[in-house]
């Protein structure tokens, strides 16, 4: 019984052995992978330079306008902090409620600012970005690669420069 299990067991060892070994080559034989770098893909096309300066020039006003503000608030902090010790105890707590109001509204206004940056985000990359990804794919299939990796999100530490296509999906963002 314990022979028959033996067996059992090293015949199945040597079946998944022989299915790696070729498995192995033919994966070597039929097709490779490539690698690309997204963002560098759209950063290097002309559409993605003009979209992200675009997008860049509307980031940076908006950031000065809630730089200014903030400035703004900062300095009635300040000039609240020198004029509290000699304020009443109603109007020190009416300048400290406004404060807060303030504040309060500023922080909202800053959260509004972010999420209209990232909407102008999406509204200007989010295209190019999925243009940059299926032009990805048409260039593996054309090529006959079973995969591409984006070496930003993968991780990739090393790649022969022959597998990189991010050139050609800059090119095919273009078209």
């Amino acid at each position: 019984m314990r022979t028959l299990k033996n067996t059992y067991f090293f015949a199945v060892i040597a079946a998944l052995t022989l299915v790696f070994c070729l498995g192995g080559q033919a994966f070597a034989q039929s097709g490779s992978i490539g690698v690309v770098n997204i963002d560098k893909a759209l950063l290097d096309s002309k559409k993605g330079k003009t979209a992200n300066d675009k997008f860049k020039a509307k980031q940076e006003s908006l950031l000065k306008d809630l730089e200014t503000k903030a400035k703004a608030l900062e300095k009635k902090v300040a000039d609240f902090d020198k004029q509290a010790p000699a304020l009443a105890k109603d109007a020190f707590e009416k300048k400290q409620q406004e404060l807060i109001k303030e504040r309060d509204d500023f922080l909202n206004l800053r959260q509004k600012a972010n999420e209209e940056i990232e909407k102008l985000y999406n509204d200007s990359m989010k295209p190019l970005l999925d243009k940059a990804m299926s032009s990805a794919a048409q260039i593996g299939q054309d090529r006959g690669l079973m995969m591409i990796v984006d070496v930003q999100q993968a991780g990739v530490v090393y790649y022969q420069n022959s597998i990189d296509l991010t050139a050609d999906v800059s090119k095919a963002i273009d078209k």
